[in-house]
């Protein structure tokens, strides 16, 4: 039985580091005193005109900003637009290494850390979610329980949380099944590349999040932008290994990720897991405003986010019929970090 976690910026933020675009905002703003970027960089240029115009919302998800800057730009300028990013990008690169730096997790620690954790997918907040989840447990008990990290992310925290090479989880039995199999940890899977390979993977996922109309056909702008694109060019075969596991998978966890329109390629293949297997996927969401205290509150927030997958994998009613009670939505439940 496979377990797969989804990591996203989420992770590193709950760890205490600065990995948010406000944060990179104010390290480019550094560079900028040194002359190191100026505002002849377009996409500096309108990052800046928004913070001072208290509009950073608009940065809380710089892909999909990406794809609105467009607008900015005409064909003959694709190439230069690909330059600027392609300087954002090595900013970025050198802005998570330093802060990747103040990372501070016990690696004595991981394997309690993640005992820990992975219990929690047993105690989701309504009882009928639970009751499925152990069911679904119960048919696989007699089998190798898998723990698999995809991380959206750069970083080494799903690394050291991990650790680095195959190993078993010691004496951990999910949910107390009683069985003679092992629980195993995969290396962890990094999608869009690390801050070491040179292959960090930014950019929207369609031609619907360009918004420049009359750039929607090129080919230039999609080898650029495309994050399918940009896997393809790394040649890895991220997206075929994304979606084998994903196959292989009976349990999906995401924690820390916004299931943005920008990665739908993701959220479709989860989506056809859903429609095709018996598997069930519970979604960790964060909301800083979010105070438990009435049921109705609750499921407006459920509701929302389970809306949100439904739009971004694009899926039908007669898919959302079939899959919806196999989504749960976990809010500020705290995972993975240390006591």
């Amino acid at each position: 039985m496979r377990i797969t976690w989804l990591f996203g910026n989420g992770l590193d933020l709950s760890y205490g580091l600065k990995t948010s675009y406000f944060h990179f905002y104010k390290y480019l703003l550094e560079l900028e005193k040194q002359n190191l970027i100026t505002e002849e960089n377009i996409i500096f240029l309108q990052l800046k005109h928004d913070f001072e115009k208290h509009k950073e919302d608009l940065w809380s998800d710089y892909e999909t900003r990406l794809g609105e800057l467009t607008t900015l730009i005409s064909e003959q300028q694709i190439e230069k637009f690909e330059n600027d990013k392609i300087q954002i990008d090595l900013f970025l690169n050198d802005y998570l290494k330093n802060e990747e730096k103040n990372l501070k997790i016990d690696e004595n620690q991981t394997q309690k850390i993640l005992t820990n954790s992975f219990n929690q997918i047993i105690k989701c907040s309504r009882l009928v979610d639970n009751n499925q989840i152990n069911e679904l447990i119960r048919v696989n008990s007699q089998s190798h329980f898998k723990f698999t990290a995809i991380s959206f992310n750069y970083t080494k925290t799903v690394s050291i949380l991990w650790g680095n090479n195959p190993n078993l989880l010691n004496n951990f039995k999910l949910n107390g099944y009683p069985t003679s199999y092992s629980s195993i940890l995969e290396i962890p899977f990094y999608l869009h590349g690390t801050l070491e390979d040179g292959q960090m993977i930014i950019g929207v996922n369609d031609f619907s999040q360009i918004k420049n109309e009359e750039l929607k056909t090129s080919t230039e702008l999609s080898d650029a932008l495309f994050k399918s694109s940009l896997l393809n060019q790394a040649g890895q075969l991220h997206l075929e290994q994304f979606t084998s596991l994903i196959n292989e998978t009976e349990i999906m966890c995401t924690y820390g990720l916004s299931i943005g329109r920008t990665d739908a390629y993701y959220w479709k293949i989860i989506k056809e897991r859903l429609l095709k297997s018996k598997s069930i996927l519970i979604i960790y969401y964060y909301d800083k405003t979010y105070v438990n205290a009435h049921i109705s509150l609750t499921n407006r927030i459920t509701n929302q986010v389970k809306s949100k997958f439904y739009s971004n994998s694009e899926a039908t009613d007669d898919e959302i019929e079939r899959i919806k009670d196999r989504i749960m939505i976990e809010v500020n439940h705290e995972l993975f970090l240390q006591e």
